[in-house]
Formats: C-alpha cells, sequence, structure tokens
C-alpha cells in the first residue's frame, strides 16, 4: 500500500514504511550533491526534520508527514547523493519507519 504526501511517498510492507521522493519532487530539486540526516532522532514525530537535501534547484528540508520509529537510513545516499535522484525505489529510498502511527499513514492520499 502506497500513499502520497507533499511529494513524498511512504509504502507500508508489512511493519515498515518506506519513505521516498516522488519523481515530481526528484525533477523540482534537481541533482542532489548533499545530504544531511538528523541522527539525533530516533522517534520522529509528525512533521519533524528527518533530512536536508542541497540540490541543484534547491536546499529542501524533508519533514516525516508520519511518526514512528526510525529503523535505517540510507546509508547509501550519504556516500553517493544523486542515489535521490534515481527511479529505483531500492536506491532513493530516505528512511524506513517501525511503530508507526496507523491512523496518520491511513489519512494520506493514495498513490
Amino acid at each position: 500500500m502506497k500513499k502520497i504526501d507533499n511529494f513524498l511517498i511512504i509504502e507500508k510492507n508489512g511493519d515498515i514504511y518506506t519513505i521516498y521522493p516522488s519523481a515530481e519532487l526528484q525533477d523540482d530539486i534537481g541533482t542532489t550533491g548533499f545530504l544531511q540526516y538528523q541522527k539525533d532522532k530516533k522517534h520522529l514525530k509528525k512533521g519533524d526534520l528527518v533530512l536536508t537535501i542541497e540540490a541543484s534547484k534547491a536546499v529542501l528540508y524533508v519533514r516525516t508527514p508520519i511518526s514512528g520509529t526510525i529503523i535505517e537510513i540510507n546509508e547509501n545516499a550519504i556516500k553517493k547523493p544523486d542515489l535521490i535522484n534515481s527511479h529505483l525505489d531500492n536506491e532513493n529510498w530516505i528512511v524506513k519507519l517501525k511503530d508507526v502511527n496507523f491512523e496518520e499513514f491511513d489519512i494520506l492520499e493514495d498513490y
């Protein structure tokens, strides 16, 4: 099941929720040159800053559309930021969450 909010795609696979940039967002920001995760937080509330993206067309502050606990960040994208511009979901993902507030997820627009 996939939902979308503010050009972020949220995919539910069992108990894991993965957040990706949409193709429109990738196009709007241009080529990504630098990523900085907010590593001081493990549990995110809806609206918390999770990632700063510096790209050719914009600097983007990515805020989580749902509350949950971070289980993984895209370490490969830190080393190679242009992976965020990939069209492959196994490369361009931002963060993986568990213990998500399902009501927050459920009210998002279907993708």
